[in-house]
């Protein structure tokens, strides 16, 4: 806590009113004053002009016959600080700075909450052709895949004809999840290092006269959500084809940022 004893020049009357003012000022400003009375006085040289206030001493400039500060003055300059100095000891500690307060982003580690939701992701399909499971450029990775479970389509055909609805549902997440796990082998098995799902296509085998799409790609979207939180969500595209590879109900392309 800093204190200090305040000294002016000038007849010690004449500067009490501007003291006062300059103290309303620090104290305004945050400034803790402490009141310190006048001590020492029965040491001070009563022969000699002596200008005094309540946090310290106030010298007489006008009086060139006597050095300034006098010896008097500056013993109850000390004497003064030697009472701050008690008063400043006794306060220690209790006073505390306020700490600002920042807020704390919430890390979610990806592998606590597939295992929290009871998600079991498979085993990441392999290329069944001259391709790669995955392409990364940058920080942009790119996945393609199919309903693909135990190495067979799920719910093989054409939505709406050879596949229900519910079906195609559980083909959709089945695919979402094929594509999870090829991105886990992107991030070499750090799923935390996903930064956003930027976007997710849904292609679905269909009869033309179909347009229930959205529905059913709603099953992908609220999988990446699920795992990823905020970073899930994306921008996205849906529509329907007359065919689809390997004849699969619905194919997925995905878009990720990854660290």
């Amino acid at each position: 806590m800093p204190t200090a004893v305040f000294m002016s020049a000038g007849s010690g009357a004449g500067k009490e009113l501007a003291l006062q003012s300059f103290w309303n000022s620090l104290a305004v400003h945050g400034m803790i004053l402490v009141s310190n009375g006048i001590r020492a006085t029965e040491k001070l040289d009563n022969s000699i002009p002596q200008g005094n206030s309540v946090l310290g001493t106030s010298s007489l400039a006008s009086n060139k016959t006597v050095q300034r500060p006098s010896e008097s003055e500056l013993l109850i300059a000390y004497t003064q600080g030697q009472n701050f100095a008690k008063v400043a000891k006794a306060l220690k500690g209790t006073f505390q700075k306020k700490e600002e307060s920042t807020p704390k982003q919430v890390v979610t580690d990806v592998e606590t909450t597939l295992k929290q939701k009871n998600i079991i992701l498979p085993v990441a399909p392999n290329p069944v052709g001259n391709y790669t499971p995955y392409s990364r450029n940058g920080n942009l990775v790119f996945i393609n895949q199919v309903a693909l479970k135990d190495g067979k389509i799920l719910y093989p055909g054409k939505v709406g004809v050879d596949v229900t609805e519910e079906q195609a549902k559980q083909a959709t997440e089945q695919t979402m999840l094929n594509v999870i796990a090829v991105l886990k082998l992107a991030v070499n098995g750090d799923l935390n290092r996903v930064k956003k799902t930027v976007q997710l296509t849904g292609i679905f085998n269909t009869t033309p006269d179909y347009s229930q799409h959205a529905n059913l790609m709603n099953v992908a979207s609220d999988l990446s959500v699920a795992i990823f939180g905020e970073k899930g969500k994306h921008a996205r595209g849906t529509l329907g084809a007359t065919s689809v590879p390997v004849n699969s109900a619905v194919e997925i392309q995905a878009i990720f940022e990854i660290e």
